[in-house]
């Protein structure tokens, strides 16, 4: 069971801070709630507490896997990784794992370098999904590092931008 005051990451929202637990009355019995504020929007998430692993509601990664994270983005990678469909990459992100965020911004880091070099755009669908990709894995590295969201957003690019290489 997750505490007031803790960060959890969210597998739609990214990380968030548990504001409070209340209890409220559901057909007469008592059930308790998280009451979260995600980092990336202005909204409150109301979860029950007994529901929060069907949520996919984690902890943030220890800091100590930071680094190891981000070097996986410069692994090279198989061609046959590129140019996967929105709809795997959107089942990708809503695991709430932080391998696979970090799969599809790979991914789609690759196709966008791919698509430049043939005078091409990422599609728009692509591109909302590698920047939510990346603001899910920011927040979650804010939280872990104790950073700003932009702190860690420019991690995240920066760890793109000079580190990976193409078999």
């Amino acid at each position: 069971m997750f505490q007031k005051d803790q960060f959890v990451i969210h597998p739609r929202y990214g990380a968030g801070k548990i504001v409070d637990l209340v209890t409220t009355q559901i057909r007469n019995t008592p059930k308790i709630f998280y009451i979260i504020n995600p980092l990336l929007r202005e909204i409150v998430i109301k979860i029950p507490t007994d529901s929060a692993e069907q949520v996919g509601l984690r902890s943030p990664m220890p800091a100590s896997e930071l680094d190891s994270f981000l070097s996986f983005l410069a692994e090279p990678f198989e061609e046959i990784q590129i140019f996967s469909r929105p709809a795997k990459l959107i089942k990708e992100i809503d695991l709430a794992d932080p391998q696979y965020v970090l799969n599809v911004i790979k991914n789609l880091f690759y196709e966008k370098i791919e698509r430049q070099r043939e005078g091409r755009n990422l599609p728009l669908t692509k591109r909302r999904l590698y920047s939510t990709a990346i603001s899910l894995l920011a927040s979650e590295i804010s939280v872990v590092s104790s950073c700003t969201l932009e702190e860690a957003c420019f991690v995240v690019k920066k760890s793109l931008i000079f580190m990976p290489r193409k078999l």
